[in-house]
């Protein structure tokens, strides 16, 4: 709609809207916005429309986003497919958020049909998980909800909303600027280039057209196909560009579009979505879309997760033993692989580089550094005795500890019994919020607690000391049996009841933070410390 004759509905523009620079909103969303909005957000800045309607705008603000108003849409999406089966900015053509309202309707623009801006519908959430499409530009849904109203579906209508606006004061708060997950690097692709043998690299070759199939007796040699129609980081398909498909420190299988049996990207992706059960988030081509792009020789799987709208700034997801996230490019995350410095809860024991350098302790023999995909998939490796230490594991996921000390003398004379080791080290060295939604704190309080919600004549079957608890009122805690602490196993109170956990506190929160254990009913969505 012309902006006169939507200044003719809801009042002229104010006279103070600070300027806003769209090459910087441009460049930090990935794409253009509406010509109307832009005339819109440029004259009005953000408003509050009819005391009803929350309209964003980026002038006068320091995020040209509203991010959070996304971001639990976002984790209630992964939860819930079915709420809202949709990607959300800034995953690649994400809906994109520019109003709500206090009935806690939220308004978007649906890119992914279109590269025009302009042409963009407008996709309206109502309820819990309901959504409406709108065939109008942003400025004639606002004039019709000011004029006649709009109806969502039976029963659910908004408007018509009062014809007048003020600012909306809530955007001047400040707020979490998005930031890719990922800042490309070559660091790790030049180590890798550095370390593959000289051999390994194929000869330049002129690019296939989109949608051409790989010539059998290039693909038997390794060549990985044209990526035209593959969305993927660019130093992962530089390096696979220079190695073709292949198996990378014996165990690593790096997958290729056009590549022979067992390397093939497409082929490989629609095998493991067939087979793989209770995934972190969606798999391409359902939103997210995370995509696969390698296979370990002791079964887990490595895929790209489309957190941010270029390829080159998603994060690296392992499942095996759970899931990890790993905030890492490709090829770093393969170097580091490969170097040793890898060694995730979630993957196997055997799952470490076969290489002269790489090779633990208790793995299997080495092997060469790379094979091609012409030699076939690799066996899987014998089972690994190899001992790996739950702290360090930890580390993984929670970074490394800050290093201090806590006196849990009184404590410990007070119950009459000494701590697991491990838990003094995670309260020294992670403070008491560990993961979100679980934090740990002093066990002779928790124990207090325990025992004053049980009635007089209920025992529970074994001692239990509790040390920590959950955003749920969940208590977390040991099976003190044992007269030794550090054989302790973690037992949950939950709703009255005792539910064990067959592991040491540590290995209870690797299990809860990479999605192994349901104990707690909930997955913290992305490990990380608290402030």
């Amino acid at each position: 709609m012309d902006l006169d004759r939507l200044a003719a509905l809801i009042g002229a523009p104010p006279t103070d809207v600070p300027p806003v620079d769209w090459a910087d909103v441009q460049a930090r969303l990935g794409m253009q916005l509406p010509a109307d909005f832009r005339a819109f957000a440029a004259a009005y800045g953000p408003i509050d429309l009819g005391e009803y309607l929350w309209i964003w705008s980026p002038a006068g603000s320091e995020v040209p986003y509203h991010i959070r108003n996304v971001s639990w849409l976002r984790a209630s999406r992964d939860a819930d497919p079915d709420s809202a089966p949709y990607r959300f900015w800034p995953e690649p053509r994400g809906l994109l958020w520019w109003a709500m309202s206090r009935a806690g309707d939220h308004f978007f623009w649906d890119p992914s049909g279109s590269d025009d801006p302009d042409t963009w519908p407008v996709l309206a959430r109502f309820g819990y998980h309901r959504w409406h499409r709108f065939d109008l530009t942003m400025t004639d849904l606002v004039a019709a909800m000011v004029t006649d109203g709009i109806d969502w579906s039976p029963g659910h209508r908004t408007g018509p909303l009062p014809a007048r606006y003020g600012p909306d004061r809530s955007l001047d708060r400040p707020r979490p600027t998005p930031v890719a997950p990922v800042t490309p690097s070559r660091v790790g692709l030049d180590r890798l280039r550095a370390a593959l043998p000289a051999e390994t690299a194929l000869p330049a070759e002129t690019a296939l057209p989109a949608g051409t199939a790989l010539p059998a007796e290039t693909a038997a040699r390794g060549r990985a196909g044209s990526w035209a129609d593959v969305e993927a980081p660019a130093d992962y398909r530089e390096l696979l560009d220079a190695t073709g498909p292949g198996t990378l420190g014996g165990v690593l299988r790096l997958l290729a579009p056009g590549g022979p049996g067992g390397f093939d990207l497409a082929a490989e992706h629609a095998t493991a979505a067939a087979t793989l059960t209770d995934p972190p988030a969606g798999l391409h081509p359902d939103p997210p879309g995370m995509r696969l792009w390698g296979r370990m020789a002791t079964g887990e799987t490595l895929w790209w997760l489309p957190a941010w709208h270029t390829a080159d700034h998603w994060p690296v997801v392992v499942i095996g033993s759970g899931w990890q996230r790993i905030d890492l490019p490709t090829t770093s995350f393969l170097a580091e692989w490969l170097d040793g410095r890898m060694d995730l809860p979630v993957l196997d024991p055997a799952a470490s580089p076969r290489t002269a350098t790489g090779t633990a302790p208790g793995t299997a023999p080495p092997v060469a550094l790379w094979t091609p995909a012409a030699d076939g998939v690799p066996p899987a490796p014998p089972p690994s005795n190899r001992h790996r230490d739950p702290l360090t594991l930890l580390t993984t996921l929670l970074g490394p500890p800050d290093p201090g000390e806590i006196d849990w003398t009184d404590t410990e004379r007070g119950l009459g019994l000494r701590l697991p080791t491990d838990f003094k080290l995670l309260v020294a060295g992670y403070g008491e919020a560990v993961l979100d939604g679980l934090s740990l704190g002093d066990p002779g309080e928790h124990t207090q607690w325990f025992t004053d919600l049980l009635d007089e004549d209920e025992e529970p079957p074994y001692p239990v000391v509790m040390c920590g608890g959950t955003e749920g009122r969940d208590l977390i805690g040991w099976n003190a049996t044992n007269s030794d602490p550090d054989t302790w196993t973690v037992v949950v109170e939950r709703a009255g009841k005792l539910e064990p956990f067959d592991g040491t506190l540590t290995e209870f929160i690797i299990a809860v933070a990479t999605g192994r254990s349901d104990v707690l009913g909930t997955t913290p969505s992305k490990p990380r410390l608290r402030p």
